[in-house]
């Protein structure tokens, strides 16, 4: 069992030393790569060391504790005794599950990431298409402390756009589009509802209206609009927002 431990805080250690050293290497954002695209793939490159790690643990673990326990009854020339071996045994399966918990665990916590940057490249793909009408495209905008994902600049007006990468649309595959129904005010998915995305994204285009009226001295509204890759959206209301796939 010590050395399984040892084995585990050798594989925490590198794994830390690792992050570390991407941490440094960390470059500036690329031309043409929003700041939190950038930082989603420095957390997809953690994710897939913390999966490398847990999954060493699970190939290792059963070995070590063997040879360990091999290595005991070899030192203090003790015979196998039923009991212990047993004990042992349970040790050793009590641990091996943990870290396939510990790997499980990790893997699915990529898998979200590595959506999450998926759906975000797919919206700014979209978006771009937009600066051939016309549009100027900003990503990343700060607001005060208020984060807004892109802001439109064209011949239609300012828009805001939110990118809704929640639990509720991470359900979806990216390319099968499954069907969800917006009211105007809830966005109901097959498991749960979600308002707060639409509620954010009108308080967002709000706040912008607000500091773009007085910071030109003029009127100026801009509409917001949120972005749900993977699902077509049914309307059932004429009432809200715009929220639409980001092939629209």
């Amino acid at each position: 069992m010590g050395a399984t431990l040892v084995l585990w805080l050798a594989l925490a250690f590198a794994l830390h030393l690792l992050k570390k050293r991407k941490k440094n290497k960390s470059a500036f954002s690329p031309e043409g790569r929003s700041a939190s695209a950038v930082r989603l793939k420095e957390q997809i490159a953690c994710g897939q060391l913390m999966v490398r790690s847990a999954f060493a643990a699970v190939i290792a673990t059963p070995m070590v504790f063997c040879v360990g326990y091999a290595a005991f009854l070899f030192v203090e020339s003790a015979p196998v005794v039923v009991e212990g071996a047993a004990v042992a045994g349970i040790l050793c399966l009590a641990m091996w599950c943990w870290a396939c918990l510990r790997w499980r665990a990790a893997s699915g916590d990529l898998k979200k990431i590595q959506w999450t940057y998926a759906a975000k490249e797919m919206v700014a793909r979209h978006l771009s298409d937009l600066e051939r009408r016309g549009y100027a495209v900003f990503s990343d905008c700060c607001l005060d402390d208020t984060m807004i994902d892109h802001v439109l600049i064209g011949p239609k007006g300012v828009f805001t756009v939110h990118t809704f990468v929640g639990s509720s649309a991470y359900q979806a595959d990216l390319h099968s589009n499954a069907t969800v129904t917006y009211d105007g005010r809830t966005l109901f998915f097959p498991r749960e509802e979600n308002h707060d995305s639409v509620e954010r994204a009108c308080m967002v285009a709000e706040m912008l209206s607000d500091w773009l009226s007085e910071t030109l001295g003029i009127p100026l509204a801009a509409r917001a609009i949120v972005a749900l890759p993977g699902w077509q959206v049914k309307r059932t209301s004429a009432e809200g927002i715009s929220v639409i796939n980001p092939t629209q």
